[in-house]
């Protein structure tokens, strides 16, 4: 959905001011711009200081879900602009021109990558499903009266009596 049809703002950071914290705009496809955010956002929170909005702006690529078709809504010359500001690609240039990558470690970081996800897709397949009650956990510190009454609402549905 464009932005401009899902709030009046300007810009996501400056809805921070309304919750009392800063927040910043950020290339989302500059991966040294969002560490530099995000390291100052951890150093203030660290500090005391809270939290910190970090709006990165970037692009989808890919489809939103397996059932979307972004072809239908936009344009080959846009997603082909995009493409060229890919934070891997632009990374990957930036490394090749300092010396610090090759083609040898480019395949070999992609091996182990993919070795990672692997790994973790098969830790989590293996996991044994939450219980639909944990939905309301781990939310607030103390859940509000309207989520325990909703939690119980839902317990009772499970158990066939609401």
């Amino acid at each position: 959905m464009p932005y401009h049809k899902q709030t009046a703002a300007c810009t996501v950071a400056q809805k921070a001011i309304g919750y009392g914290m800063p927040g910043i705009q950020v290339d989302g496809n500059d991966i040294f711009a969002v560490y530099r955010a995000t390291r100052e956002a951890l150093e203030r929170a660290r500090g005391g200081e809270g939290p910190t909005l970090i709006e990165a702006h970037t692009y989808r690529l890919g489809d939103h879900t397996t059932s979307d078709d972004a072809r239908r809504y936009r344009e080959a010359e846009d997603v082909a602009e995009w493409e060229a500001k890919d934070p891997l690609l632009r990374l990957g240039l930036y490394m090749r021109a300092q010396g610090l990558l090759d083609d040898a470690e480019e395949q070999s970081v992609g091996e182990a990558a993919d070795q990672r996800v692997g790994d973790a897709v098969e830790i989590f397949e293996s996991m044994d499903p939450p219980s639909p009650e944990e939905i309301f956990t781990h939310v607030y510190a103390e859940m509000p009266h309207h989520l325990e009454q909703q939690q119980e609402e839902l317990l009772l549905r499970l158990k066939g009596k609401g």
